[in-house]
């Protein structure tokens, strides 16, 4: 299955256009069904396996549901293996400074791996780059 975009019409884009980043936007709260079909389009990126950075465009994102929030936390266990494998980073791209310091903080203690927390897309996409062309650490 070819990605490109995913939830073209939606309030949640998933856009896999220049891979190995792919850019996730989100536009306000999403309804039920664009969320399910997000986490799919994650899954189908993990299906690839191959190395990829993520960049998410969160600057317009409205809140999750409660609902919406425990379906994301048991994608997160169900697929932590292979996005540990495949994922090299994710640049978090937030509207202020108080959300970026927050959402710093909230990562460092989550370890989810190399991350960035940054004000615009084409900062993200770089660092983004950046970690892709970096040796991967032997542990």
């Amino acid at each position: 299955m070819e990605l490109d975009r995913i939830v073209d019409d939606a309030r949640i884009t998933l856009d896999t256009s220049s891979f190995p980043v792919v850019l996730a936007s989100f536009f306000g709260a999403p309804r039920a069904d664009e969320f399910s079909a997000f986490l799919d389009g994650c899954t189908a990126v993990l299906s690839r396996r191959q190395a990829f950075v993520v960049v998410v465009d969160a600057r317009d994102a409205g809140l999750l549901d409660h609902k919406q929030i425990v379906e994301a936390a048991a994608w997160l266990e169900r697929e932590d293996g292979r996005r540990r494998a495949y994922c090299r980073g994710i640049a978090l791209v937030l509207p202020g400074p108080i959300q970026r310091t927050v959402l710093s903080a909230i990562v460092k203690l989550a370890a989810v791996g190399p991350h960035a927390v940054v004000a615009e897309v084409p900062e993200a996409v770089a660092w983004a780059l950046g970690v892709m062309h970096r040796p991967i650490p032997l542990e």
